[in-house]
C-alpha cells in the first residue's frame, strides 16, 4: 500500500492509493472510485489534483485504450447494481455486444436504484452518502470480494476482446467507394449501409466469435455476450489497378435521361427476384407487392380504416429508392430531405442505405483499384436486402407507434419522440482485408440474407392477409406484381422501365433523400480529450451512445 501527500482545504492529509480495494481487471471508473472510498474524508478537489498527479491512472490500460478516447468508462459507465455493491466495475461492461452482467445476469443500468443518481455521481461530489455508489458502510468494506471465478471469466473475456482488437490493428485498411458517388450528375440520397467491425457495434463479439467456430460462441452465450447462429463466410475477389477520371466512371451516362443501362436493369430485376423469393418462404398466404404513392398520405390517415401493412409500406419506398440511384435527373438538385413523404417526415426518416451499383476500393489519393464483377453485382443484391430489411423495421415501428400514439397531421414538424432509430444488426459488419500487394481483397461477413434477420414476422403475417392500405383513392398505384409470382412477367419488367421510370424521373417531389458520399471503412482520427477520471465528469460532456 502506497501512500502519497496532498492537500485538502489548505491542511496536508495523507492520500491512501486504496489498492487492499482493488479488483482485477477494473476500469477507469473502478479505480476513480476505489480511491475516493480510500480517502472517505478527502475532498474532490485534492482527488482531482492527486489522481492526475499520478501519471498511471491518466493512461488507459489494457480493453479499455481500444474503447473511443472520451472517457466513456467514467463519463457514463454501465454498471450492474449487485457489482456497485462490491465496488466492481470492469470495461468490459462498457461493450455494447454484453447484454447483461455475467456474474449476477442482472441487466446493466445508468442510475443507481438506491438514490437514483447517476453512476458517475461520486466523481461530482465531494461526499457521496449513498452505499451503493458512493461510499459504502465499514461493514461492507469486509465484503467486497467477488468469486475468484467471476474475475477469471471475465479476465479471459476481457483478454480475447483485446487480442481481437489488436489481430485487426495490424491489418491494412481501405475505403470502399460508390462509383455513382464519383459523377458528376447523381444526387445525394444515401447513407453508409456497412460497418468495420469495431467495439462500439453491439454485434461486434458476435462478428469475431463466428469466425471461431461454435464453440467460441457457445463461451460467449454463457457469459451473456450477444451471439449469432450463422458462420462467418469470405469471399475473395481480384483487384485491377484503376485510375479514376474527374466527372467519368464506369457507370457514368452523358445524357441521365436516356433509358437505363442493361446492366442497371438486370440488377433491379435480381433484386425483385430475390425479394418474391425471400416472399414466398416467409409469407404463408399470397401477398402483391404494390408500389404505390404513399408520399402524401398523412400519419392520421392509416388509422381511419385500420393499420398499415408493413410489406406494402416497405415496398413503395424499396423501388423507388433503387431507382432513385439510377434514375434521376441531372439538371434537378436534389431540395429538402424527405419532407415530401409525410410517413418519413414523422418518423425522421431521411437516408437511404446504400445500393452500389459498381464500386473502387480507395488506399490513398492515388491508389485506386477495381473488384470483379460478380463482387460488384452480390454487394449490390446483398445491399438491397438490407435496404428492405430496414424499411421493413421501419414500417413495423410507424405502424406501432401509429397504434399506440396516434398522432395528428402537422404543417410543419412532429414531435421528437416520433424519431425511428435505425437498428444495428449482424448484417452491417463486412470487414474488407487487402493482401499485402493488392492484388486480391477479401470480404468477411456472417453469411445470412440480412432478410433472416427481420423479426415481428407472426404479426406480420396477420397484416398482410388484412392488408387495408391498399386504397387507390388514398395511394395511387404505380407499379404492381401478382401474388403468388417468383418473378416479374415480361410485361411487368417492360412497363415499369418504360412507363414507370420516366414517369418517376419527372416527380419532384417524392423521394429527396440527401447524403454525399458511401462509406469509408478506413479507421477516423477522433480528437485527443483530457479524459482524466475524475476531472473530466465535473464538466458536461456529450454523451455517448450505446445501442443495448
Amino acid at each position: 500500500m502506497s501512500r502519497h501527500s496532498a492537500c485538502t482545504h489548505g491542511s496536508p492529509t495523507q492520500f491512501n492509493s486504496g489498492r487492499w480495494l482493488a479488483h482485477p481487471i477494473e476500469s477507469s471508473y473502478g479505480r476513480a472510485r476505489r480511491l475516493i472510498v480510500a480517502n472517505p474524508m478527502a475532498g474532490l478537489p485534492a482527488i482531482n489534483h492527486q489522481f492526475s498527479a499520478w501519471g498511471p491512472n491518466l493512461i488507459p490500460e489494457g480493453l479499455e485504450a481500444s474503447l473511443p478516447r472520451n472517457g466513456i468508462a467514467c463519463r457514463q459507465p454501465r454498471q450492474c447494481a449487485e457489482c456497485a455493491r462490491h465496488l466492481f466495475h470492469p470495461t468490459i461492461y462498457q461493450v455494447p455486444g454484453l447484454r447483461r452482467c455475467p456474474i449476477h445476469h442482472q441487466a446493466f443500468t445508468s442510475r443507481c436504484p438506491l438514490c437514483s443518481q447517476p453512476w458517475q455521481r461520486p466523481l461530482r461530489e465531494r461526499w457521496p452518502r449513498c452505499e451503493r455508489c458512493g461510499i459504502p458502510s465499514w461493514g461492507d468494506l469486509a465484503t467486497l470480494n467477488l468469486p475468484q471465478r467471476a474475475y477469471r471469466h471475465l479476465g479471459w473475456l476481457e483478454r480475447w476482446t483485446r487480442r481481437t482488437v489488436l489481430a485487426r490493428e495490424v491489418h491494412p485498411r481501405v475505403e470502399l467507394i460508390d462509383l455513382r458517388a464519383l459523377t458528376d450528375w447523381v444526387g445525394t440520397m444515401e447513407r453508409p449501409r456497412f460497418e468495420s467491425p469495431t467495439l462500439t457495434h453491439p454485434f461486434y463479439l458476435a462478428f469475431e466469435a463466428a469466425k471461431s467456430g461454435r464453440d467460441r460462441v457457445a463461451r460467449l452465450a454463457k457469459l451473456e455476450v450477444v451471439t449469432v447462429a450463422t458462420p462467418s463466410r469470405r469471399r475473395t475477389t481480384e483487384l485491377r489497378p484503376w485510375t479514376p477520371e474527374i466527372g467519368r466512371t464506369p457507370i457514368h451516362r452523358k445524357d441521365p435521361n436516356a433509358p437505363l443501362p442493361a446492366n442497371s436493369r438486370s440488377l433491379i430485376q435480381l433484386a425483385i427476384r430475390r425479394l418474391l423469393r425471400w416472399q414466398a418462404k416467409t409469407i404463408r398466404h399470397p401477398h402483391a407487392l404494390t408500389w404505390r404513392d404513399y408520399s402524401r398520405l398523412r400519419p392520421d390517415e392509416y388509422l381511419e380504416e385500420g393499420h398499415l401493412c408493413p410489406v406494402c409500406w416497405a415496398f413503395s419506398l424499396w423501388l423507388p429508392a433503387l431507382l432513385l440511384k439510377f434514375a434521376h435527373p441531372s439538371a434537378q438538385p436534389i431540395k429538402g430531405a424527405a419532407i415530401a413523404h409525410e410517413g418519413c417526415r414523422y418518423t425522421d426518416y431521411d437516408h437511404f442505405p446504400v445500393t452500389p451499383e459498381a464500386v473502387a476500393v480507395k488506399r490513398s489519393k492515388d491508389q485506386w483499384w477495381r473488384p470483379s464483377a460478380s463482387f460488384e453485382r452480390w454487394l449490390y443484391l446483398r445491399s438491397s436486402d438490407y435496404l428492405f430489411l430496414e424499411l421493413l423495421h421501419l414500417a413495423t415501428w410507424f405502424r406501432q407507434r401509429l397504434r399506440h400514439k396516434p398522432t395528428h397531421y402537422s404543417l410543419t414538424m412532429y414531435h421528437s419522440s416520433h424519431r425511428f432509430i435505425i437498428p444495428a444488426l449482424a448484417s452491417q459488419l463486412m470487414d474488407l482485408e487487402p493482401n499485402a500487394g493488392y492484388r486480391q481483397m477479401t470480404a468477411t461477413y456472417l453469411f445470412a440474407s440480412p432478410l433472416d434477420e427481420l423479426g415481428h414476422l407472426k404479426d406480420m403475417n396477420v397484416k398482410c392477409v388484412h392488408c387495408v392500405s391498399q386504397r387507390e383513392a388514398d395511394a395511387p398505384l404505380i407499379w404492381e406484381i401478382p401474388e403468388g409470382a417468383l418473378r416479374p412477367s415480361t410485361d411487368e419488367i417492360h412497363r415499369l422501365f418504360s412507363e414507370c421510370v420516366p414517369r418517376f424521373k419527372a416527380l419532384t417531389s417524392g423521394y429527396s433523400w440527401t447524403s454525399d458520399t458511401w462509406c469509408s471503412w478506413s479507421e477516423q482520427s477522433v480528437t485527443d480529450i483530457d479524459c482524466r477520471v475524475c476531472k473530466a465528469p465535473l464538466s458536461e460532456s456529450r454523451t455517448h451512445h450505446l445501442t443495448q
